[in-house]
């Protein structure tokens, strides 16, 4: 499969054989979901080294119990490829956000889970920065999902245009693929998540009101990211190392 970033002239094949030499790896978003395990796989085709980041609030319940039974998966099913997790809380680059006036900005409780998410990211380009990690990467891309208020293609460009500017490439591996293909990538490695167990209560109520009265309009969530770009730039310059 061939991979090209919108704007970046870099292409990677993810190919068992074409493994970079010595540590340059690849920071990958890990939630122990199937997508992000996905990505975990098919990045570990092209990269020697893949560091799961899995990011803990303290109303995501059993985070690192049923992470590590993924990672644990993983590591089985990925025997020539070095995969380590690392867990990091990020409570506080949420509440700095401010994921309430924003929300109300916005006029839509839908974008508390944006928020999180960009939580999440402002802790990975921290952490890359940390390790010295110069791409990231996440479940997000499934073609189902396009319409998520969270993964809104116009909000991923912005997203990419964030990492870019603090020095790392961000790849999107599962970008075009559908769940079927997602399940047919995992089912053979034995990756496939059977059970999910709910861990994010604010995220099943959200979607539960996702379903009953629908998405809010796409721009009202890229004009709150466009409003809070320069909160965002400054978290992430803050997170220099």
């Amino acid at each position: 499969m061939l991979y090209t970033k919108p704007g970046i002239t870099k292409q990677i094949m993810f190919s068992c054989n074409n493994k970079p030499a010595e540590n340059d790896g690849v920071l990958v978003l890990f939630s122990g979901g199937m997508d992000s395990i996905a990505a975990a796989v098919l990045l570990s085709r092209k990269f020697a080294t893949v560091r799961l980041l899995t990011c803990h609030c303290p109303y995501i319940f059993g985070c690192r119990a049923c992470t590590a039974a993924r990672v644990r998966d993983i590591k089985a099913a990925l025997p020539e490829t070095v995969i380590s997790q690392t867990i990091e809380d990020t409570f506080n680059s949420f509440r700095r956000i401010g994921p309430l006036k924003a929300a109300i900005g916005a006029r839509s409780s839908l974008l508390v889970c944006t928020v999180c998410k960009m939580a999440m990211h402002l802790k990975a380009i921290e952490v890359c920065r940390r390790e010295r990690l110069s791409y990231a990467s996440s479940g997000i891309g499934v073609r189902e999902q396009q319409t998520f208020p969270d993964q809104l293609p116009g909000l991923e460009e912005r997203v990419n245009q964030l990492y870019a500017d603090a020095g790392i490439d961000w790849l999107s591996p599962l970008e075009t693929y559908t769940k079927k293909q997602v399940k047919e990538l995992l089912v053979p490695l034995g990756l496939f998540p059977k059970v999910r167990i709910p861990r994010c209560l604010i995220k099943y109520f959200q979607e539960l009101w996702w379903f009953y009265f629908g998405f809010p309009k796409d721009e009202r969530i890229l004009d709150w990211y466009d409003s809070a770009l320069p909160l965002l730039k400054q978290a992430a310059e803050d997170s220099g190392v």
